[in-house]
């Protein structure tokens, strides 16, 4: 294996790397990468929309409900042939801009503290966020390790909320072999 020492850095606290500031006690959203958003204009067309929807998605730990904000946006891509920013739309698009802009440090976990899950589910999608009270820079407070959300489709939407957090469970149990 060869280093060239002109691509590495050493000895610094933080380092910026695939648009995330990246620490040993956090990782954040690069402000300088997401401060573009902020400088264009509304989407017009399918193609500007996704092209919004794929930068969103990559930051979409940082970001509370997602998958619930960006439905509209996600289906307005499926259209055939008409393209309608409606009212709804536009304040989703809004609320995904303003959460991108200002998204949480997700700080890597102590286990020294415990561990608080937050649950949000509807007959429209689940959310969820992993969080943990612990002391940084002398201040005991409650910060996000992470996050996820999930958009219900087809038989999935419209059933008991109490039903949903179980759905999702076994659904993530499956898809990461963990039953």
């Amino acid at each position: 294996m060869k280093i060239s020492l002109k691509k590495c850095n050493f000895g610094f606290h933080e380092l910026r790397a695939l648009g995330h500031v990246v620490s040993g006690l956090s990782l954040g959203v690069y402000k300088n990468k997401v401060a573009v958003v902020l400088l264009k204009q509304m989407p017009h067309n399918k193609k500007e929309i996704m092209s919004f929807l794929g930068f969103a998605s990559y930051y979409r730990q940082h970001l509370k409900d997602f998958e619930i904000h960006a439905r509209s946006l996600y289906r307005i891509c499926d259209q055939q042939p008409v393209f309608v920013m409606t009212q709804e739309r536009i304040q989703a698009y809004e609320k995904i801009r303003y959460a991108l802009t200002n998204a949480p440090l997700l700080l890597m976990p102590d286990w020294k503290f415990p561990l608080t899950l937050y649950i949000d589910a509807c007959g429209e999608g689940l959310g969820l966020a992993l969080h943990q009270a612990q002391i940084l820079y002398t201040r005991n407070m409650k910060y996000a390790l992470g996050g996820f959300s999930k958009e219900f489709i087809g038989s999935e939407s419209g059933k008991n909320s109490g039903n949903m957090g179980n759905m999702f469970f076994l659904r993530l149990g499956k898809d990461h072999h963990i039953i």
